[in-house]
């Protein structure tokens, strides 16, 4: 419901405000009519705690039948509002997208492949990409970095005694390395 006009809280405040609203009227009602006006001027068998007991318990009944009412009153709304997929688009929604890295990351994935299977600093990743003649600022790198840990191409560890993090390829990362031909260091 968080998408819609003014989401959860709003559903709350409109479920206390028909509590209130209900409890308030009924009140009224019972208060106004005149048998509840002869039955209030005699002598009651409730107590003044028991009558405001009854009309708390009251609201809060209105309270979760509001909110029930408008969580359900949501969730139809947003079935109906959901927008109909084609059979064919619903098959494509299902099936994830591939993965195409960047021309960075492309380096970057080189440079790790050379150490075979060795995790490798910042640092050291970017003196292979500079020996190659792809200089590159090492916040560019860290980035294309991030981006592989995200698609599970690569992994990290922090290094404690060095003070870094420390990368090497995995999985996909190291299939897609070993399809392209990149050499691996003594190769």
């Amino acid at each position: 419901m968080k998408g819609q006009k003014g989401g959860f809280a709003r559903e709350i405040a409109i479920a206390g405000a028909g509590g209130l609203v209900t409890t308030a009227c009924t009140t009224a009602i019972v208060w106004l009519s005149p048998r509840a006006q002869e039955y209030l001027t005699r002598p009651s068998l409730f107590l003044i705690w028991e009558v405001f007991g009854f009309m708390a318990v009251m609201l809060i009944l209105g309270t979760i039948l509001g909110l029930s009412i408008g969580y359900h009153r949501g969730q139809v709304s947003v079935e109906q509002d959901a927008p109909k997929l084609a059979p064919l688009a619903k098959a494509a929604a299902t099936v994830p997208a591939s993965f195409e890295p960047t021309p960075l990351q492309v380096l970057c994935i080189r440079a790790l492949r050379i150490a075979d299977n060795k995790y490798q600093s910042l640092a050291m990743i970017s003196a292979l990409l500079a020996r190659m003649g792809h200089a590159t600022p090492l916040s560019d790198i860290e980035q294309s970095l991030e981006g592989l840990i995200d698609q599970s191409w690569v992994s990290n560890i922090a290094n404690p005694s060095k003070g870094v993090w420390e990368y090497r390829l995995v999985g996909e990362g190291t299939a897609y390395a070993r399809d392209r031909g990149f050499p691996v260091s003594g190769m």
